[in-house]
């Protein structure tokens, strides 16, 4: 018996092709919404994945990008169909701005290898970085590595961090005396 994993699934693309593979597929979607019809309920997503075809169409479903739908803490794939690598780090950049950092995505490098590349914010002289790395390939009919989401926040490289003060919210810890 096949195991399978059951996973939200934000769908942007209305293709036909999707379906078939999703029907085909070890991963069991919870639900396939399109940007049309997300679903604001009070549980924000936290596992998703994005089907692309193209930059334009990020660039359309990033007006749907919102904390009440979306945890942006959570894990976010992009399975970026026709995809070059200069469009991925433009989402890579978009999705940064969102401050979205846990985001793989997975794009045919060529015929013969499926290239997984994330982004990592900090590294040594470079703040903010957004260019596409690659952390894993699926060849021969397995991935490479057990990488798939790696730990980015652990180490700031000595880059700058903004601190803001909420100055109109109950502080979390409350000092009272004895009286």
């Amino acid at each position: 018996m096949r195991k399978t994993t059951t996973v939200d699934i934000r769908l942007f693309s209305n293709d036909t092709d999707v379906d078939r593979i999703m029907k085909h597929s070890s991963l069991i979607p919870s639900r396939i919404e399109t940007s049309f019809n997300l679903v604001d309920n009070k549980e924000r997503k936290k596992c998703n994945i994005f089907v692309m075809k193209s930059l334009n169409e990020f660039e359309k479903f990033q007006n749907f990008l919102s904390p009440k739908v979306f945890d942006f803490r959570g894990n976010f794939l992009i399975l970026f169909l026709n995809g070059e690598i200069e469009e991925i780090h433009k989402i890579f950049n978009i999705m940064w701005k969102f401050q979205i950092v846990n985001v793989n995505a997975i794009f045919a490098k060529n015929s013969e290898a499926i290239s997984m590349v994330t982004f990592l914010p900090f590294q040594n002289s470079k703040c903010s970085d957004t260019t596409p790395m690659i952390i894993n390939e699926f060849k021969d009919g397995k991935f490479t590595t057990n990488k798939f989401f790696i730990e980015k926040l652990e180490n700031l490289q000595q880059c700058p961090v903004r601190v803001v003060i909420a100055t109109k919210s109950e502080p979390y810890i409350v000092l009272t005396t004895g009286e």
